[in-house]
């Protein structure tokens, strides 16, 4: 995968409609439902590819993070979307 070549409106999209899931079950007291879409979320190639945007693309972007290293060219980008989403994976 390229990280250009990822579909943001539809990730973007995926993470909303999940996270509107969540506030509706919560709202409707069915924590079995929110803890099932917090897990779906977390678990999402959606979620993980937005997470890394936001963080390589806000103002700190040029400073390295917790791991002390910096994620700026678009190919260390996605190879840190892969291995957030596969260290979800069960």
């Amino acid at each position: 995968m390229n990280w250009y070549d990822i579909n943001w409106a539809i990730c973007h999209k995926t993470v909303k409609n999940a996270q509107i899931e969540i506030a509706a079950a919560y709202k409707n007291n069915k924590i079995d439902l929110v803890e099932m879409y917090q897990n779906d979320l977390v678990n999402s190639f959606a979620a993980c590819a937005c997470a890394v945007k936001l963080v390589t693309s806000n103002k700190g972007c040029k400073t390295p993070g917790v791991d002390g290293r910096l994620y700026s060219t678009p190919q260390q980008k996605i190879l840190l979307v892969e291995k957030l989403h596969a260290g979800f994976e069960n």
